[in-house]
């Protein structure tokens, strides 16, 4: 009995790795980025099945005055930080160029 349901799950898994189904246990919550199913080749072009899972990082930003948390990847965190320092830095230029 074991072995067959063991015989189904690998079946499965081959599935899913062929498709390259994306998982939605760890998945950016911006971008959507997350795992995928996908193959490594050896030299022999031997198939194995291999989870290929992106950098999700739990974060908590303060963005002006709203608090974002939640499940991102680092391109995204490096990308929303780069927004807000830019912002700073246009409103900064905004203030300077008030006072000339």
């Amino acid at each position: 009995m074991a072995i067959i349901k063991a015989t189904i799950l690998i079946r499965l898994f081959k599935i899913l790795s062929i498709n390259g189904i994306v998982y939605p246990m760890r998945t950016c919550k911006l971008c959507g980025k997350g795992t995928v199913m996908l193959q490594n080749r050896s030299h022999a072009q031997n198939r194995t099945p291999k989870a290929f899972k992106a950098n999700i990082q739990k974060i908590t930003m303060t963005v002006g005055e709203q608090i974002v948390s939640g499940a991102f990847c680092t391109k995204c965190i490096k990308r929303m930080k780069k927004d807000i320092r830019d912002q700073k830095d246009q409103k900064d230029k905004q203030k300077t160029a008030s006072k000339k």
